[in-house]
């Protein structure tokens, strides 16, 4: 099995590296990786171990035993290493411990007062919480270990079966061990050892409390389970399940014989065997009479689950009903009776039709105030107004232009002293002047 590790560094991998811990950690880590990996592909390769979840620490010197290289000599360290990081778990401590693999501290340590004790006589080196798979003369434990990651791949499976195996109803997820191996017997490529049964078992009750067993009644988990334990309603149950089953193979078997005594009967018929033929018929209507009763025994077992399962559905209906009396009586405690429905509707009526008379008298001090604020009717005579004056006013300017252009132009500015003489020159007369500043005072305006 020496061809599952990289050829370049095969003297490092069986040598005793485990000082390399010390004064070359890098290396020392990458050891260890590669043996747990090449311990992961030689378990999921088949065929090496008697288990699918489980390697043995006393076959693994000699499945890495190398022609060149020898022994691989810190496998102890290789496994000590990787149970600590939980990549593998000792099977009897997976077996007999409360506490799930996944817990974040060590899980063989229990998580108890005696822990702080197994702490102090850890440092002072009394005692090691540590797992130790070397015995002290050096070999390896006889101990099998769980490669965790191929135990999560076969519980997933299971899973998956599990699941496709329902029917939506309670007698269903109910199974003995029997039935649980059967299942797990039907799933390609999964051929389970009992010890491997028992692991998963183990895992998916206590690490992924998807299932509840109690002894050989084992229940599956689902979202209208009310109860995780497993009662003696499932443990009846699973029975009854277990004996149809088993009816169902005896038929099955009933049937078989049945057609070969009936070919037996016809093969001494045509060799002219007349007793023998007539023992095969004889033979044949006993069969026939057991089949016939195995038949009506599991044709009562099919109407007693279906029963059970008709109950279990009217019981879980009853008490949906119950809830719903249940939240209806306090939803109506809450509101406080039909009376306190009419007086709120009384309130919110009276509320109504306040909110309506404010609205209305806002409405109409609105309406009235808007009305004499603004009076289109005033607006457009009070415009129409302004715009005739204007017109006038346009009219009476264009006037006095015309007469200001007709008029004479007034003359230079004569001193006071000269005025006279002035006036006698032009013939002015102090009429015209007088004419002339009201028409500009006119046309100003």
């Amino acid at each position: 099995m020496s061809t599952l590790l990289p050829k370049a560094r095969l003297r490092s991998l069986y040598s005793d590296f485990r000082n390399l811990k010390t004064w070359n950690p890098e290396g020392y880590n990458a050891n260890i990786h590669t043996w747990a990996t090449a311990f992961t592909e030689l378990l999921r390769g088949g065929g090496a171990f008697a288990d699918k979840t489980l390697i043995s620490a006393r076959q693994l010197p000699a499945l890495f035993a190398d022609d060149t290289h020898g022994i691989p000599l810190a496998l102890d360290c290789v496994l000590d290493e990787i149970v600590d990081t939980k990549l593998i778990v000792p099977l009897s401590i997976f077996l007999t411990t409360s506490v799930s693999i996944y817990y974040e501290r060590p899980w063989y340590v229990p998580p108890s007062p005696t822990s702080v004790l197994f702490w102090a006589l850890d440092k002072s080196g009394l005692y090691s919480g540590r797992w130790v798979s070397a015995e002290r003369n050096g070999t390896l434990k006889d101990e099998k270990y769980i490669v965790v990651s191929v135990l999560e791949d076969v519980a997933s499976k299971i899973m998956r079966a599990l699941e496709q195996d329902q029917n939506g109803t309670y007698t269903q997820t109910v199974y003995t061990r029997e039935l649980f191996e059967d299942l797990c017997k039907s799933i390609d490529g999964l051929d389970l050892s009992p010890t491997d049964i028992d692991v998963v078992l183990v895992f998916l009750d206590r690490d992924l409390h998807q299932i509840a067993v109690k002894q050989d009644t084992i229940k599956l988990l689902t979202s209208s389970t009310s109860s995780r334990e497993v009662s003696e309603q499932d443990r009846a149950v699973a029975n009854l399940r277990q004996t149809l089953y088993d009816m169902t193979i005896r038929v099955d078997h009933l049937t078989a014989r049945i057609d070969n005594i009936q070919q037996a009967a016809r093969d001494a018929v045509a060799r002219k065997h007349t007793m023998r033929a007539k023992y095969a018929l004889k033979s044949k209507r006993l069969a026939e009479t057991a089949q016939l009763a195995a038949l009506e025994m599991v044709s009562k077992l099919e109407q007693t689950l279906h029963s059970i399962d008709t109950s279990v559905t009217d019981a879980e209906i009853f008490a949906a009903l119950k809830d719903g009396v249940g939240i209806l009586t306090g939803l109506n405690q809450a509101v406080g009776g039909a009376e306190k429905v009419v007086e709120l509707a009384d309130e919110l009526e009276d509320a109504r039709s306040d909110a309506n008379a404010i609205r209305q008298e806002i409405e109409r001090l609105a309406g009235s105030g808007a009305s004499a604020a603004v009076d289109e009717e005033e607006l457009e005579e009070e415009f129409e107004q302004m715009l005739a004056e204007e017109t006038a006013a346009e009219t009476r300017r264009d006037h006095v232009d015309d007469l200001l252009h007709m008029a004479p132009k007034p003359p230079k500015a004569v001193p006071e002293e000269n005025q006279q003489e002035h006036a006698r020159e032009h013939g002015s007369t102090k009429e015209e002047d007088d004419l002339r500043d009201l028409l500009e005072n006119v046309h100003l305006q």
